[in-house]
């Protein structure tokens, strides 16, 4: 439509791709949990597109226990996928672009208490985090624990992904 904005698809290179999960197959081999880190997605895009669902899930079937992604600055959901865990964005754990900068919901994050043994992850709980004005992160407590896991939960949902919730922190359900 004439006048309208461009949509843009982004399609991982199959060559890239395979070079990725045969590196994690190599890491897996080698190790009894793999982490994968990504910097992927759409800045200040609370959506996530395409190919990270991909590449996020291709990890994992690779042998990866857990993929982080980040760049979006935003927080994104949160995928149980097979015996992995994918996180799409953490946000921003501390970050602006100038003092006052950045809104108190896109300061929000989360620290993930991981507990792994040799067959894999046991427990995961989430704990929302905001950078305060001098960027120092805080733990959030009370309401505004509440409003970022509400989200956080919402946002995850499309995935099926389900949550215990304890207060001021969510015990992810990993389904074993």
């Amino acid at each position: 439509v004439p006048g309208s904005p461009p949509v843009i698809l982004t399609i991982p290179d199959p060559e890239d791709r395979a070079a990725l999960e045969e590196d994690i197959r190599s890491a897996r081999s080698q190790a009894d949990v793999v982490v994968v880190s990504w910097h992927w997605g759409v800045s200040k895009n609370y959506r996530r597109v395409p190919y990270q669902m991909e590449l996020g899930r291709a990890a994992i079937d690779a042998g990866a226990s857990i993929v982080i992604g980040h760049h979006p600055h935003v927080l994104q959901g949160v995928e149980v996928y097979k015996k992995g865990v994918i996180f799409y964005s953490f946000g921003n754990f501390v970050f602006s672009l100038k003092p006052g900068g950045t809104p108190p919901s896109d300061r929000n994050t989360r620290l993930v208490d991981c507990e792994i043994d040799k067959s894999g992850i046991r427990e995961m709980v989430l704990r929302p985090v905001r950078g305060n004005a001098d960027l120092q992160p805080e733990v959030l407590r009370d309401g505004s624990a509440s409003r970022c896991l509400e989200a956080l939960v919402k946002d995850s949902q499309e995935f099926a992904t389900s949550f215990r919730d304890e207060g001021d922190k969510l015990v992810l359900a990993l389904g074993r």
